[in-house]
């Protein structure tokens, strides 16, 4: 997985490109907690997402948590059909009116 980073005044954006499973899960978390530490918002742009795995749907969610319990901001854009499958496969469903993920108690900021 390629991660590709952008920051501007109003936060940081994370361009992910390829496979983000269990074998690639530690270089998306090492990222998420560099930026979640900065306090500033992110949005995780999905759209190159090629496979997704319920520990990647987890390190989100995980990030998601980590955000609002800290007063951040964290949302997800332009998830892939791989994204939206193992979202789905997980009990997980697009809310395309609010334009985020739920499903059990999560509401995951994903934006389309």
């Amino acid at each position: 997985m390629n991660i590709s980073t952008k920051h501007s005044i109003d936060g940081t954006l994370l361009i992910l490109e390829g496979e983000l499973t269990i074998s690639e899960g530690t270089k998306l978390k090492e990222a998420l907690k560099k930026h979640l530490d900065r306090q500033k918002p992110i949005e995780v742009n999905l759209e190159k997402i090629t496979k997704i795995d319920t520990s990647g749907l987890q390190l989100l969610y995980a990030a998601h948590q980590t955000a609002l319990r800290e007063g951040g901001s964290f949302s997800l854009k332009s998830p892939s059909p791989a994204f939206l499958k193992a979202a789905t496969l997980t009990g997980l469903t697009m809310n395309k009116q609010e334009g985020y993920l739920e499903g059990g108690n999560w509401k995951g900021g994903v934006k389309e």
